[in-house]
């Protein structure tokens, strides 16, 4: 929550040694149940593995967030019930998304399906890929998947996370809509489609890592910058680190709608703090989302 991404990546790789040399000595007994994990160094290596995927890609460190997301997909298909634990499942494809790794989608076969999550967030990333791939025919039928998924009775019966499925589905589905409009040259209808998945993203229960992997409001800025309207992208950027400090994808949008405005001392401060922030990174932007 402090932006300290680096030191989260550290602590959490740490405490699976922790969780490793403590299931040596414990061995396989029950805590007290006493906490919040009963079983801690059992179930705790999963959660750390979150972390250091969200915090990795904060940083658009793509190595180290599709290595912990692979990681926790691996640990996770060894259980017997993987209902419980679709967003592991999922989070390479979004990471795949995020980073615009559009080979590691485009003509693949997802991993698992028949569950509204996953069917949801394969179709997401799909559709995003087609798009930037040149597809627009079929990034429109991912988005007509995406309406059916949302809208089926059965959208709520798995629940990946707090926030209801047919809610994250939803979101994505604003989320493509207004991708596929924005490549379209459509720039008011897709700022309003990223504004309507804005308001969701907003109202998702609270977890951590979030239930939804990269701030809509890096699209929502991005449209905003394309329309000209650099102030408005600013504001944006603006609220979205108030709660997702030093976010680098935020960062870059920030010291671009400052340059824009022509605020060029602020405009050099905010690219000077997005330096460091993206000190890790493996990527390089033109905009806040790829």
């Amino acid at each position: 929550r402090t932006g300290d991404f680096k030191k989260a990546i550290d602590n959490n790789v740490r405490s699976q040694e922790v969780d490793k040399k403590f299931a040596e000595i414990w061995g396989n007994l029950p805590l007290p149940n006493i906490g919040t994990y009963p079983l801690s160094h059992k179930i705790h290596a999963g959660h750390a593995i979150d972390f250091i995927r969200y915090a990795a890609t904060v940083q658009g460190n793509y190595r180290t967030a599709i290595d912990a997301a692979l990681a926790a997909k691996a640990k996770v298909l060894t259980y017997h019930n993987v209902h419980r634990y679709q967003k592991s499942i999922a989070a390479p494809w979004l990471i795949y998304k995020i980073f615009g790794k559009w080979d590691e989608l485009i003509g693949q076969t997802p991993s698992h399906s028949d569950m509204p999550y996953l069917d949801g967030i394969w179709a997401y990333a799909q559709g995003s890929a087609m798009l930037a791939t040149g597809d627009l025919a079929g990034a429109r039928k991912q988005l007509e998947k995406l309406h059916a998924i949302a809208n089926a009775p059965d959208a709520d019966e798995y629940r990946a996370g707090p926030t209801p499925v047919s809610s994250i589905i939803k979101l994505a589905a604003f989320g493509l809509d207004g991708e596929i409009k924005q490549k379209e040259g459509h720039l008011d209808a897709a700022i309003t489609a990223f504004e309507k998945a804005v308001a969701l993203e907003d109202l998702n229960n609270y977890t951590e890592p979030p239930d939804w992997a990269q701030p809509m409001r890096n699209y929502l800025g991005a449209a905003l910058m394309e329309a000209g309207q650099y102030a408005e992208a600013e504001a944006v950027y603006r609220r979205d680190l108030k709660w997702n400090h030093k976010n680098g994808w935020s960062m870059f949008g920030l010291h671009k709608a400052l340059r824009a405005q022509g605020k060029s001392s602020e405009a050099v401060v905010a690219e000077q703090q997005f330096k460091i922030a993206w000190q890790h990174a493996d990527i390089e932007l033109t905009q806040s989302r790829l």
